[in-house]
């Protein structure tokens, strides 16, 4: 398992670094964060499984609104793909672009957002079971990780913009809310998740 994990989270850094999809980026991050889920699961003892399982949440929490934000990212009826196509995005869509901003972010695992509880959570499993290579690892991969999303942070805020954007259903802008609304009730109350889910999990 851990070799498969090494695997995915090379594979995902790498792959989100040399692409300008943003669909092929964020499949790569995909494979990037069950590369840290299989990792921590290695162990498979009731620590890791509650630590993979937050860690988990907070990503699917935020992959959730990145792939919203897809959603609203059109132009001419049809939906735009390359980092290119979205450039100048925060120009003509601040809200699209801050709630990509926030999401990004949170993957990242940077404070206070969500997604710095569930690296915390896995990384203190990591640290308990003495496994710091895999820490290192982790932490390593991370940083690399984040020059591709400030690639595409780059690409929305400091890119001219280079096309004309659809309107945006008030449904995607709901959802985008609602989701953030989620992201900061968990960062300011994370013990629902650290011992609550705990309870539930074991």
């Amino acid at each position: 398992m851990l070799v498969f994990a090494m695997a995915s989270i090379v594979i995902g850094v790498a792959g989100a670094n040399s692409e300008s999809n943003l669909r092929r980026v964020f499949a790569y991050v995909a494979l990037f964060n069950m590369g840290i889920v299989l990792a921590v699961l290695a162990a498979f003892d009731a620590g890791s499984i509650h630590s993979s399982f937050v860690y988990l949440l907070s990503y699917m929490l935020a992959m959730s609104g990145i792939y919203t934000v897809f959603y609203g990212l059109k132009s001419k009826g049809e939906y735009l793909e390359t980092l290119h196509d979205v450039s100048g995005l925060a120009a003509a869509k601040p809200m699209l672009a801050a709630a990509m901003l926030v999401f990004l972010i949170s993957m990242l695992g940077l404070p206070p957002l969500f997604g710095f509880l569930g690296l915390v959570t896995v990384l203190n499993d990591l640290a308990a079971r003495h496994a710091y290579w895999i820490v290192i690892v982790i932490l390593a991969a991370k940083l690399l990780m984040a020059y591709a999303y400030l690639k595409v942070i780059k690409t929305l805020y400091f890119d001219s913009r280079s096309g004309m954007f659809d309107r945006v259903d008030k449904g995607i802008y709901i959802c985008l809310i609602l989701t953030i609304a989620l992201m900061i009730a968990a960062a300011v109350n994370p013990r629902f998740y650290l011992t609550v889910l705990q309870d539930f999990l074991i």
